[in-house]
């Protein structure tokens, strides 16, 4: 599901020295979730800079070229040749007002469309940080000793020491007993 997700995935499952089957198929592994976030947000701002002085560039660009189109266009309209059709300047002007105002309509739609996609594509990164789960209530249990996380009872016996990562803080604990499923027999009710 890793390798074939269309969104890009950071693997930042334990620390620095483990490794996970994700951490293989994953398109960016970082040694921590912490490290993970750093990598997100500084990929954001790159972005957002990015855009930014491309937004810049374009808009030089843009008023350098109606600026050439009119003095062309004036010139033109001086010329010995060209001084009884003034209208037809004048129409052409007036053609190359409507065309630079439709143009920077355009680049702001555009810009304001990639604005969005990153505000999504952050929230998505927002629901998916490492953090954010913590705070819900879940919780990352690993083995004190090794650090290799807990998915399974069958990974820890009687009396092996656990580490619990929270949202704030972290537990050590050991395994008092094992037992059946807790929610073995209970009915959900929807």
């Amino acid at each position: 599901a890793i390798a074939a997700s269309p969104i890009p995935v950071i693997s930042a499952v334990g620390h620095e020295t483990d490794f996970t089957i994700a951490d293989f198929v994953a398109d960016l592994r970082a040694p921590t979730p912490s490290a993970a976030a750093e990598i997100v947000v500084a990929e954001i701002w790159g972005l957002r800079e990015r855009v930014a002085r491309l937004t810049v560039a374009l808009g030089r660009t843009l008023a350098q070229l109606v600026q050439t189109r009119r003095l062309q266009l004036k010139r033109l309209s001086e010329s010995w040749g060209l001084r009884q059709p003034l209208d037809l300047v004048r129409q052409a002007i007036q053609r190359l007002d409507d065309l630079s105002g439709r143009m920077q309509g355009v680049l702001e739609n555009q810009i304001r469309d990639g604005q969005h996609r990153l505000e999504r594509a952050q929230g998505k990164l927002g629901a998916l940080n490492p953090t954010a789960v913590l705070s819900r209530g879940y919780s990352i249990v690993s083995l004190a000793k090794g650090g290799r996380v807990v998915t399974r009872d069958k990974q820890a016996r009687e009396g092996t020491h656990l580490r619990i990562q929270l949202s704030e803080g972290e537990l050590r604990a050991a395994v008092l007993k094992k037992g059946e499923d807790m929610f073995e027999g209970v009915e959900v009710q929807g």
